[in-house]
């Protein structure tokens, strides 16, 4: 999870990947402005991240949320409507278009 502490970014960097149809899913959680007894119920009643246990969906949900909540609801909503390679471009510069 990347989180600000005292002006620096706390990262879990042993979760990895973006996880992109996960993402789409907690963007559209962050949408719908869930209070915490709503998230729990989603995430660990509901399953909604279809995680093997409520250990990992929590784990999943804390990480995409973190990464999440650095962007504004504008950019929650190219996720969770987002097609393709549309995720990827939020983290990646376009490819160049002049050769070299």
């Amino acid at each position: 999870m990347a989180e600000l502490t005292e002006g620096r970014y706390k990262v879990d960097i042993t979760a990895g990947a973006l996880k992109v149809a996960e993402s789409r899913i907690v963007a559209g959680l962050l949408l719908k402005g869930l209070d915490a007894k709503e998230w729990t119920d989603a995430v660990v009643k509901r399953n909604v991240l279809q995680a093997r246990s409520a250990s990992t969906a929590t784990r999943l949900v804390k990480l995409i949320r973190g990464r999440l909540e650095t962007m504004g609801a504008d950019l929650w909503k190219l996720v969770r409507d987002g097609k393709g390679r549309l995720p990827r471009t939020l983290h990646s510069p376009p490819p160049s278009s002049t050769a070299r």
